[in-house]
């Protein structure tokens, strides 16, 4: 999450790490830090991140150097942080700046909103225009209804806006989007990475190790599902399942 910083000028100090074998402690101290740090004159946000390496980075934004200097000077962090140098860190270097200028861009929010039965005909319109009659066959009002309980129905809106469809069922302990549709004025904007990332965020969160998909083997949007790691795991005629873990 961003922090939410006010107009500069304001301070960072940047903390990168890379993390020892020792993990005794460290989470349950690291929350505290944050959470003691937040209740501190002039701190304005924080920042963090951690790869799988090991090696990670922690920005804090504050008012001014003195609030810095006191929050150094605080009894408990100066122990958490010798505790750092002893065990935790193998190797750290700490960063002060001022920050004169800032500026960015964040998506607006995409959300997965369950869907009800008055969304059917949106379902059935959206999935009857974006996929070819081979692809359909016999697929229609029926074929929808069958398929409602067994799925998780959801609409895809951004903001407050309705962009498209995401469902999704169990399929072979992974967990599988059976129907991802996105109206075609919203495409090409980077909604679907977005929507396959928050996916498999949420799969990730339920528990489940996989997530997969079926494609038809033309539809463009296959590179994108192979650019975020998905790999072919089963093959028909006109379809591929690609799956990939999270």
């Amino acid at each position: 999450m961003f922090a939410a910083t006010p107009k500069p000028p304001y301070y960072a100090v940047i903390f990168t790490s890379q993390r020892s074998a020792v993990t005794a402690g460290y989470d349950n101290t690291a929350e505290r830090m944050v959470a003691l740090a937040q209740l501190q004159p002039g701190f304005l946000g924080v920042e963090s991140v951690r790869g799988t390496d090991g090696l990670g980075i922690t920005v804090s934004y504050w008012e001014s150097e003195a609030a810095i200097a006191n929050w150094k000077q605080h009894g408990e962090h100066s122990l958490a942080r010798e505790q750092g140098r002893k065990s935790w860190y193998a190797a750290f270097e700490t960063r002060v700046a001022r920050v004169e200028r800032a500026y960015g861009q964040q998506r607006p929010e995409l959300r997965f909103v369950p869907a009800g039965e008055a969304d059917k005909p949106y379902i059935l319109e959206q999935t009857r225009l974006n996929l070819p009659q081979r692809a359909l066959g016999n697929w229609g009002v029926e074929q929808l209804e069958q398929d409602w309980p067994l799925l998780q129905n959801h609409l895809l809106y951004l903001d407050h806006d309705r962009i498209g469809i995401l469902r999704w069922r169990l399929r072979d302990e992974s967990l599988h989007i059976s129907d991802f549709q996105i109206e075609a004025s919203h495409r090409n904007r980077g909604l679907g990475s977005q929507a396959m990332l928050q996916f498999a965020q949420l799969a990730r969160a339920q528990g489940h190790a996989r997530v997969s998909l079926r494609v038809l083997h033309d539809n463009p949007a296959r590179r994108l599902y192979e650019r975020l790691g998905y790999a072919e795991i089963e093959r028909s005629d006109h379809w591929a399942v690609l799956a990939k873990f999270v």
